[in-house]
């Protein structure tokens, strides 16, 4: 339905992280495109994606947990 083959002009990121509490919030508009039955391992697309994935996870800062409930 779409033209995958030309790249977005403009200033638009394609991922936007933004801390919420110890977590983070990511909204991405990366596509995994379909990959060939000759290529072994993870593609570059993927690498990224997985990256983006496992930050998600990582505090920036030293997390105090809450005080216990009484």
């Amino acid at each position: 339905p779409g033209n995958y083959d030309s790249v977005p002009a403009g200033p638009n990121p394609l991922t936007i992280s933004a801390e919420y509490g110890c977590g983070k919030l990511m909204f991405t508009t990366y596509h995994m495109a379909e990959g060939s039955d000759t290529y072994i391992g993870l593609t570059p697309q993927e690498l990224v994606l997985l990256y983006l994935i496992l930050e998600i996870g990582v505090c920036q800062v030293p997390y105090e947990p809450p005080p216990p409930v009484e």
